[in-house]
């Protein structure tokens, strides 16, 4: 941001001088335009920071929400595998008791 400014102020310092202005009027120019922009540069450096702030809160409650889900999703799976074992115990003795059942028959 410093370069586009350096920049900024030689092109307009040049054309400044390049139409005939004294060197005195443009430092005179360029001070009231420091004195102008500053408060508004001092207030979006502010506004930046704010954000950045922000945006690193905001990445830090991403953050921590994946890992909830990923906690979750560990959950879930066991559950799932739970339940297919337990499933797969109810079939058997299912099986055992209607093979008892038919031999008793």
């Amino acid at each position: 941001m410093k370069s586009l400014q350096l920049v900024v102020v030689a092109t307009f310092t040049f054309s400044l001088l390049e139409t005939g202005a004294s060197q005195c009027d443009v430092v005179r120019l360029a001070a009231a335009v420091h004195e102008t922009l500053s408060p508004f540069m001092t207030e979006m450096k502010q506004e930046l920071a704010f954000v950045k702030t922000e945006l690193r809160a905001g990445l830090a409650q991403v953050k921590e929400n994946l890992t909830n889900l990923n906690m979750v999703k560990s959950l879930l799976i066991s559950v799932n595998t739970s339940m297919s074992e337990g499933l797969s115990a109810v079939k058997n003795t299912l099986k055992e008791h209607s093979s008892q059942t038919a031999s008793e028959l």
